[in-house]
């Protein structure tokens, strides 16, 4: 009885882990993806799940840090509170529009993506850094949007779909969902 219960919870785990996959069939054959995980006798590497993992806990970190400490960064750089909504709004928006770039790029490679979602999260976090020591009110609307810029969640999970071995794909997507919460709640 306690395996045929292990048995169904592992399929209803591989269901959701499934539904999240966004976009993507639920089958176990991944022709369609333009990216192929590299096959052979060598071990999986952990490192790139690792950094993707880091690159979701501080993109949704990011947000939790600005959230509630917009409205006084902009009322000490000479901004109205209000003006808090479009500190915020900015990176939304810019994420927006760089999920469609990220998705592209991602369909031919997910490291320079990555890299590039990494330099422009450190320079918009920068840049929204400086604002308060230059008492620059525009360095914190463009810091933020280029951090939006930088925000490249397509590719994360994309990349969890794509290249981490089927066995292996809903305990890294669980491992997303839990960095994502992490990262919100830090």
């Amino acid at each position: 009885e306690a395996k045929t219960k292990m048995q169904s919870s592992k399929s209803f785990l591989n269901f959701l882990s499934a539904i999240a996959m966004i976009g993507y069939p639920v089958h176990s054959s991944r022709s369609t993806s333009a990216i192929k995980p590299e096959s052979g006798a060598r071990k999986e590497s952990l490192l790139p799940q690792y950094l993707n993992l880091a690159s979701t806990f501080f993109y949704l970190c990011n947000y939790n840090i600005c959230l509630p400490t917009a409205g006084m960064y902009a009322v000490h750089l000479g901004l109205k509170e209000n003006t808090s909504g479009i500190i915020v709004g900015m990176t939304p928006f810019a994420a927006m529009i760089s999920a469609l770039v990220y998705s592209y790029w991602s369909s031919y490679s997910f490291k320079q993506p990555m890299l590039c979602s990494t330099i422009l999260l450190i320079s918009g976090n920068a840049l929204y850094a400086t604002a308060w020591d230059y008492n620059a009110p525009y360095f914190l609307i463009l810091g933020r949007f280029i951090t939006g810029l930088g925000g490249c969640r397509a590719v994360n999970r994309r990349y969890i779909a794509d290249v981490v071995p089927e066995q292996n794909r809903t305990s890294a997507s669980s491992m997303f969902v839990a960095v994502s919460a992490l990262g919100m709640a830090f």
